[in-house]
């Protein structure tokens, strides 16, 4: 079966069938595959079957769909292997299911290289240790004119390979520097303690990660010790220069579990640079940075004794390199953790959405004479906005359109508190004021400072099409009759927000609805979108857009947002979007259910 297979940037390596003949991509939670990404339309676009292959049709959308990099216009063929981006997500069409006919009358044919083409593995060698050590390629010297001795390149490969190794092997910070100073102190005879010391971004201090000491070098009868020296730390960690030290001695001044290194605080340093060691020039201690495109992740430190000789040039080459290996690793593991982290996140995130989509109604109540559409968008992957459908009795029919003063996780937890106290209270008080009471006096108990909800609760009679209602300071609905918008605005039946008091007064008003009417109600997403300019889209351009649409409810939400897309176009939203559209057909209405279905 033909298949789209995500790229990024969110749920890799997700993939979505195309068994249905037509996948619809875009922000509405109807959608096939839903992209919370402000810079995508809520319906951007669809693959559909074509004869017998697919093809993508941009929806009119504003930023655009595009194929392998190049805009579509209308709709474009797809190909097994296009990648097809839509704002900042990419897929990639997988037809291999559909191309088996063709795969299985295609012969391969496997041809051998001439020799003049071969490389064998100690010529790369060479020359990747030419182009890496700046050694004059073809002459087998140092561009100083010194020969290259077989056995110390066998020595510097089988070091670069161990390396390579263990890099391969772990993903854990403290592993990796454990081998990798155990590699050190094979690599280097003479060396008697290594040292990997890393530097911690966020409290800018030095931290030992791993420390060892070559067995049979202790001093009798003390703590073994090692000292780095502000020296090093000074040309490796600031600076990014390896340093090979001609000192022999330093002062012991901690334990070496511990490594304590003298003057841990980074402190500006004025610039400066290393003189380049003299041909044969030697020493006794050697540090090279651990690093990765010019970010210092810290110091590899080996120290020698006498007894066991001491380092050169080489050694330092030695070192650099494998330090060079070793800060790539390291890297890699740091940004390994933090997409582990960051999938961890979106996974909750996502989770969080689907769990808030499943506390919504799943679709609104089927009335006969009564036409219902609805939208709901949160900012982020979960939101504060809500909205419910709730029978009363056979013959009133409860909504609710709210807004809590928290945003994302917040908003999303106080959001299901208020709709589970809403849903306890509706059948014991059935007349919205007193809702609202009741609602306004268990949260009052449990809220913290300055959580607070916005909502408007009406109660629809089907038998007489009289609505009542009370609004807890959210949007004035707005009644669309005969092309023209009348704000539902009573001083008597409006109150603070649910939560600031403990005791609210609130009255309810009451419209009776005709055929013909389609009653709106929205959050303050709606009119405080903000385009590219920064204005709000406002209650005049809502009243406008509404006077301009008609029809069925679907009909009349698409125009709003239709419109609302074209007002803010890529501009991102800090607010969630709800609307909620009520259209009257008939005098009179009738649930279509003989039951009143069980509330969970």
């Amino acid at each position: 079966m033909a298949s789209i297979v995500t790229l990024g940037p969110q749920d890799v390596g997700k993939v979505y069938r195309l068994d249905a003949g037509e996948c619809l991509l875009g922000r509405r939670l109807d959608c096939h595959i839903c992209i919370p990404d402000q810079r995508i339309s809520r319906r951007h676009a669809r693959i559909r079957r074509e004869g017998d292959g697919y093809a993508l049709e941009d929806l009119g959308s504003c930023n655009g769909s595009f194929v392998n990099g190049r805009r579509i216009q209308g709709s474009s063929r797809l190909r097994h292997g296009d990648e097809v981006e839509i704002g900042a997500s990419r897929f990639r069409i997988d037809l291999s299911d559909d191309m088996v006919a063709q795969a299985e009358s295609t012969s391969v044919r496997i041809t051998q290289d001439t020799a003049e083409h071969t490389l064998n593995m100690i010529e790369v060698a060479h020359l990747g240790l030419n182009l890496k050590q700046g050694l004059a390629p073809g002459t087998g010297k140092s561009p100083s004119g010194r020969p290259i001795d077989p056995a110390r390149l066998e020595r510097k490969l089988q070091a670069m390979y161990r390396i390579s190794e263990t890099v391969a092997s772990t993903l854990d910070a403290n592993a990796l520097l454990e081998k990798v100073c155990g590699i050190l102190l094979e690599v280097f005879p003479q060396a008697s303690a290594v040292a990997a010391v890393t530097f911690d971004q966020r409290s800018r201090q030095l931290r030992t990660q791993a420390a060892r000491r070559r067995k049979g070098r202790e001093t009798p009868g003390a703590q073994p010790t090692m000292d780095i020296s502000q020296q090093v730390v000074d040309r490796v960690l600031r600076q990014g220069h390896s340093v090979l030290l001609r000192a022999t001695t330093d002062t012991p001044i901690g334990p070496m579990d511990t490594l304590v290194i003298k003057n841990p605080l980074l402190l500006p340093m004025p610039d400066g640079t290393v003189p380049p060691l003299e041909e044969g020039a030697v020493g006794w201690r050697m540090g090279a940075p651990l690093s990765f495109r010019g970010e210092h992740l810290g110091i590899l430190h080996v120290d020698a004794e006498t007894a066991l000789g001491y380092f050169t040039q080489d050694d330092l080459d030695l070192l650099q390199g494998l330090a060079s290996q070793a800060g790539i690793a390291l890297h890699l593991i740091g940004l390994h953790h933090r997409l582990l982290a960051r999938e961890r996140l979106d996974y909750d995130l996502r989770l969080a959405r689907q769990i808030q989509r499943n506390l919504l109604p799943r679709e609104p109540p089927k009335v006969s004479g009564l036409d219902f559409a609805v939208h709901y968008e949160p900012a982020f992957h979960v939101g504060g906005d809500f909205y419910d459908f709730l029978w009363l009795d056979p013959t009133r029919l409860a909504m609710v359109v709210g807004d809590v003063s928290g945003k994302a996780i917040s908003g999303a937890l106080f959001m299901a508190r208020v709709t589970s106290e809403i849903r306890f209270a509706a059948p014991v008080e059935s007349h919205p004021r007193r809702i609202i009471q009741r609602v306004n006096r268990a949260l009052s108990e449990v809220a913290e400072d300055g959580m607070f909800v916005t909502m408007v609760f009406l109660s629809l009679d089907l038998t007489q099409q009289v609505l009542r209602f009370s609004n807890a300071g959210h949007t004035t609905p707005l009644l669309l009759r005969g092309g023209r918008v009348t704000p539902l605005e009573y001083a008597e039946a409006r109150c603070l927000p649910v939560g600031v008091e403990a005791r609210v007064e609130v009255a309810e008003a009451q419209v009776k609805l005709q055929p013909g009417d389609v009653l709106v109600l929205y959050t303050d997403g709606i009119i405080e979108a903000r385009s590219m300019a920064g204005e709000f889209y406002g209650v005049e351009r809502l009243h406008a857009v509404l006077e301009r649409s008609g029809g069925s409810a679907r009909q009349v939400l698409e125009a709003v947002l239709g419109d609302l897309d074209k007002f803010v176009e890529d501009a991102p939203q800090a607010d969630d979007q709800t609307v909620v559209c009520l259209a009257v057909s008939e005098a009179s209405s009738k649930r279509f259910e003989s039951v009143l279905p069980a509330r969970g």
